[in-house]
């Protein structure tokens, strides 16, 4: 057996190579200044008195420990099943005892599962748990369907996966998609459906791919102090809308720092705003395509830089992109068509531009 004795373990950093065999017993000393091999060396470097000057590094250490962990969620985790013809006995882990209820199904599950539902129509709020993978048969046969307003019909937490679902809403006011409220989860093919507010991230990354946002009432993804990025997403705004002001994407944040993405998404009938991009925030907003019933295609105002690249603007019945005083725009290869008498970029006063 090899043993070390260690001063601080946040000073390790393991240089040379030991063999798989060998145990290593670390024990945490304030005394001892060095580590002192007690049996014969392999492939350490000691000095004549025995002890080792090497010293593995805290990073080592973490990425070992996080490896550890992820393997042993790995191990333990289990793939569940939730189905209108399962027996609904738990723990729901083949078709034929499938959960009747999506959110029954989570109530077991631990981080690292993996939920399968079938085509069906499952009335509830879904509440994820952190590290869930939910996997729904189709955004248009799939359905999630939530009565109630002033909820989010799905609510997502740290490191999860969305994919496969049509989240059905009320026709009215106060509706409410989909909540994002953990880090570093994935959002993809789902279909939200008469939503008041579609898609919410406060203080959250996550990253909303290639899902469809029909008859929205109000804002189709808001994002507020997020790094997140949206990409692909179709948003359709309801032209029977009585909201005030409805918009495709709203961006916000308390500070300069935050750094979202949005790129190549496809919003139609705006009539208010398609990109807004309010106080605070850095975003790059490129390759969308934003088509009006009036209104402004990106509106800016102040906060950091602002990157527009590749976007096409059509039917702006207001401005194509508006940038209000103060703001800080870098501009690249955009195209606007608007209606007769509508601007097509439009700069207040003391604000900087650069348009290449």
């Amino acid at each position: 057996m090899l043993m070390l004795v260690i001063l601080n373990p946040d000073e390790i950093g393991v240089k040379n190579l030991i063999t798989k065999s060998q145990t290593l017993h670390f024990i945490q000393s304030d005394r001892i200044k060095k580590v002192k091999v007690m049996s014969k060396n392999y492939g350490i470097k000691t000095t004549r008195s025995g002890t080792s000057c090497l010293r593995p590094s805290l990073s080592f250490i973490l990425c070992t420990l996080f490896l550890l962990i992820a393997y042993s969620l790995q191990l333990n985790a289990t793939v569940r099943y939730v189905s209108k013809t399962g027996s609904s006995m738990p723990p729901y882990t083949s078709w034929e005892t499938a959960a009747d209820s999506i959110q029954k199904c989570i109530n077991i599950c631990v981080f690292g599962d993996t939920i399968y539902v079938a085509n069906g129509v499952y009335e509830e709020q879904v509440v994820m748990i952190s590290g869930l993978s939910l996997i729904g048969a189709g955004m248009d046969s799939c359905v999630i369907y939530l009565s109630a307003t002033g909820i989010p019909a799905v609510q997502i937490a740290d490191t999860c996966f969305l994919e496969g679902f049509k989240i059905l809403l009320p026709n009215t006011m106060n509706t409410w998609g989909i909540e994002v409220i953990g880090f570093d989860s994935f959002i993809t093919l789902n279909n939200v459906v008469n939503a008041s507010l579609g898609l919410y991230l406060s203080d959250v990354y996550a990253e909303v791919y290639k899902n469809t946002f029909q008859n929205i009432k109000t804002r189709g993804i808001w994002i507020l102090n997020s790094n997140s990025i949206i990409r692909q997403n179709h948003i359709y705004i309801d032209p029977n809308s009585q909201a005030s002001s409805p918009t495709g994407i709203r961006i916000e944040a308390f500070s300069d720092t935050y750094t979202s993405l949005i790129d190549s998404n496809y919003l139609v009938n705006v009539y208010y705003t398609g990109i807004d991009k309010f106080l605070g925030t850095t975003p790059t907003i490129k390759n969308n395509v934003i088509i009006m019933k009036y209104g402004t295609g990106i509106d800016i105002d102040d906060g950091g830089t602002t990157t527009i690249a590749n976007n096409i603007i059509l039917n702006s019945g207001y401005i194509g992109i508006n940038g209000f005083s103060p703001s800080y725009i870098l501009l690249y290869n955009n195209y606007i068509m608007g209606k007769p008498g509508s601007d097509g970029i439009k700069v207040w006063s003391n604000s900087v531009v650069r348009i290449m």
